[in-house]
């Protein structure tokens, strides 16, 4: 009960608005972090098994019960017969299924190591929700910027907007409300929080007319698969081009460079592509790669700096660290 607890905090602490549920239904929903689509059991099989120092039979065990699970977690997922509160419940006895299972595999010693972890990594994420939650703007100020937008992009009037507006108010307020409250647990928040979100969908769904509903499933759909797009090229290193363009797009944006850096960063891009794919590749244990890896992000950030000025470059630097401390976070 407590590792489904926890695997609920996981899920919630990534909880930013309520502009974020049901925008893909392939991808899940943020406030469900066991949704989501880009849960890779192989990655996970590796951690674990670097991380728990598992022998040869339990790993093969485990990567067959993480490919087994992921397949059930991804026809829940990606069922649109289901509401999310449908979604919590069929998701809540299969996770403590997998956890059974699962100590079948570990020692006693193993299992609550892999249960420690799990809780300060929970934790560190739920306080940095609240650090972000502290800094949000207020609900009126969030409600006000997504009715107008839903207004903007499916020509609502006025009696729309305003209904919309009052809606999103009384979701959020109640969504904030539960991931304030401190006495409830991670399982709690989650159960509270499925039908909150199943009727703020089932409310637009009656402001909104057929035309209207249509068209917001569209942008929907459009806006999922330009962002799926979008991971695919930022991970493929298979497609060093593609992989490139997407990357130095984001740096482009990000770093605001002009057409001459643009073309040279492109080109850096691609070597560092071929590079990591070419790592990838090789035989080696996970620790041997990670070192291999840090040198080729080293050398790539080298060579970046000999085409951004001192300004850009520093933009870069702090990104840079700020996701190397967020990983290393993560690992403890």
């Amino acid at each position: 009960m407590k590792t489904i607890q926890v695997l609920a905090l996981i899920a919630l602490m990534t909880w930013t608005s309520v502009a974020s549920f049901a925008q893909c239904a392939d991808k899940g929903n943020r406030i469900f972090g066991f949704m989501r689509a880009d849960f890779h059991p192989e990655k996970m099989t590796e951690k674990m098994v670097s991380g728990l120092s598992l022998n040869e039979e339990q790993a093969t065990k485990l990567a067959q019960l993480n490919d087994k699970y992921a397949q059930h977690f991804s026809s829940i997922r990606q069922n649109e017969q289901l509401n999310f509160a449908q979604k919590v419940a069929r998701f809540k006895p299969l996770i403590a299924r997998k956890n059974a299972d699962l100590q079948q595999i570990l020692t006693v010693e193993q299992f609550e190591q892999y249960t420690a972890k799990r809780e300060k990594r929970a934790a560190k994420r739920y306080a940095k929700y609240q650090e972000r939650a502290a800094n949000r703007p207020s609900v009126e100020e969030r409600a006000t910027k997504r009715s107008e937008r839903m207004t903007k992009n499916l020509s609502l009037d006025a009696k729309q907007a305003k209904a919309l507006k009052k809606s999103f108010i009384k979701t959020m307020q109640g969504l904030d409300a539960i991931m304030g409250n401190t006495s409830l647990t991670p399982l709690a928040r989650a159960e509270k929080a499925a039908p909150i979100l199943d009727a703020q969908k089932a409310t637009i769904a009656t402001i909104l007319n057929d035309e209207q509903r249509e068209k917001l499933a569209q942008l929907r759909a459009e806006r999922c698969e330009k962002k799926a797009h979008k991971r695919a090229h930022l991970r493929n290193i298979e497609d060093p081009q593609a992989f490139a363009a997407e990357h130095t797009k984001r740096m482009s944006k990000h770093l605001n460079l002009d057409a001459a850096q643009q073309s040279k960063v492109e080109a850096i891009n691609i070597a560092l592509a071929k590079q990591l794919q070419q790592l990838k590749a090789e035989e080696g244990d996970r620790k041997n790669k990670h070192t291999k890896k840090k040198a080729i992000m080293d050398g790539h950030a080298s060579a970046l700096k000999n085409v951004l000025n001192a300004e850009q470059y520093a933009k870069f630097e702090a990104r840079r660290q700020k996701r190397h401390e967020h990983r290393e976070q993560m690992r403890k």
